[in-house]
């Protein structure tokens, strides 16, 4: 499951703190200000993150993750 997660501890703040995961691990941390037609900018900027990502650390990411994709095949 991919999430983008509003993590924000205060109501009153300008940007909001949003999580970007897979399944229940953080993958990246970005900020995004909430408006009425701001769902579309929040994708973009959950994508910008996932960017920013470097890459040697999304092969570890993704070989961590192959347990639980074996799990849920052996589940079918």
């Amino acid at each position: 499951m991919l999430a983008i997660v509003n993590v924000t501890k205060d109501d009153h703040q300008e940007v909001d703190d949003y999580e970007l995961r897979v399944n229940r691990r953080v993958i990246a941390i970005f900020h995004h200000k909430r408006s009425y037609n701001g769902a579309a900018q929040c994708l973009r900027d959950a994508a910008d993150a996932l960017d920013a990502i470097p890459r040697d650390l999304d092969l570890e990411f993704l070989k961590s993750l192959l347990p639980t994709f074996k799990q849920m095949e052996n589940q079918k």
